[in-house]
Order: C-alpha cells, then structure tokens, then sequence
C-alpha cells in the first residue's frame, strides 16, 4: 500500500493544468446534482412507500456505477466535463478499467456495505411502519451497528482523501494515487 501511495508518477513532456480543488469540488456538485437528485428522490419514496429491495438494489448500484462508468467510458463525468476536467493515468493517457475501478474503490466498497446494512433494515418487521427518513435513520442506527461503523470509516477516509487533495501539488486525493490517475484540465 506504501508503494501505492508514495510512487512518483511520470511527468508529461508538455505543459499540463492539474484540476483544482474548487474544480473537483464543482464538478462533484454538479454530479451530485445529477445522479444525487434522481436517487435520493427515488429512495425517498421507497422507504416511505414502495418498500422493494430490488429497486434499493437497483438505486445503490446505480449511484455505485455512475462515476466509474463515465470515467472509463468518456474520461470524466457530466460534472468534470463542463469543467473542462478529465481522468488520466500515470502517462496521460486514458486510464484503463483497472486504473478506474482503483479510483473509484471508496466509492464502490462503502456503498456496497451500507447496501448489504440496508437491506438488513430493510427486511426488519419495524421497517414497514416507516414513514420518513428521520424514523428511518433511527431504525437504521438501532438496528444495525454495521451502519455506524461504515458512516465511521467513509469519514476517516473524507478527511485522508481531503487532506491529500489540498497538499498535493498535482492536487492528487488518496483515490487518485491508488488508481495511479491524475485529474487534469482538458486541453482540447
């Protein structure tokens, strides 16, 4: 894992612009809004109504796939498009499947383990008399320790990946150096 984070990346021969913090922020926002809104809105009313743990499925991996997909696939998401953003490897090229899905790992692993928590919640008898988030959060946090431990260490890694963003020169969070990718300003 040393060797991961700690291995210095090939330089370009040209000039390249790192993505800035605020960049990178603004580009996850704009995700956020994109992807964010839709399955929060769906989830809402699958707590307080529907109830189904295969659209539960169906959202989680959904929001799980949006970011990795569209790195690999187009080299940046809707929201680091618009900001002239996109993901490269070690050698500024476009990174492979392997490179994304290491990038993306955070993103992958902690949703999976909160999917499994939730579906516990889910298939609970108290489950069915929810009828909001704040009565679900409370089941959520009763009913399953997992929960408190995820939302835990997603936190301890926020604030390493926040941490290695701001002090990188190359603006690389802990993501980053483990997919070997750098998020750079789309010269063309």
């Amino acid at each position: 894992m040393d060797q991961i984070l700690d291995s210095e990346l090939k330089q370009p021969d040209e000039c390249i612009t790192y993505g800035s913090f605020w960049q990178r922020c603004g580009a996850i926002t704009l995700d956020t809004l994109i992807i964010g809104v839709p399955t929060f809105a769906i989830s809402y009313y699958n707590i307080t109504n529907w109830k189904s743990i295969p659209l539960l499925v169906l959202v989680s991996l959904a929001g799980m796939v949006y970011k990795p997909y569209c790195e690999f696939q187009y080299g940046a998401t809707p929201g680091k498009k618009a900001l002239n953003l996109k993901v490269v490897n070690q050698r500024f090229d476009k990174a492979d499947l392997t490179e994304i899905i290491l990038r993306n790992i955070f993103q992958i692993v902690f949703p999976l383990m909160t999917l499994a928590a939730t579906i516990m919640v889910y298939n609970s008898p108290e489950f069915q008399d929810i009828n909001g988030f704040m009565e679900f959060g409370t089941l959520s946090s009763t009913s399953s320790k997992a929960t408190s431990y995820i939302t835990w260490m997603s936190s301890i890694v926020f604030i390493i990946e926040f941490i290695c963003l701001v002090s990188d020169q190359q603006k690389r969070a802990l993501h980053d150096r483990i997919g070997k990718t750098y998020v750079i300003v789309n010269a063309s």
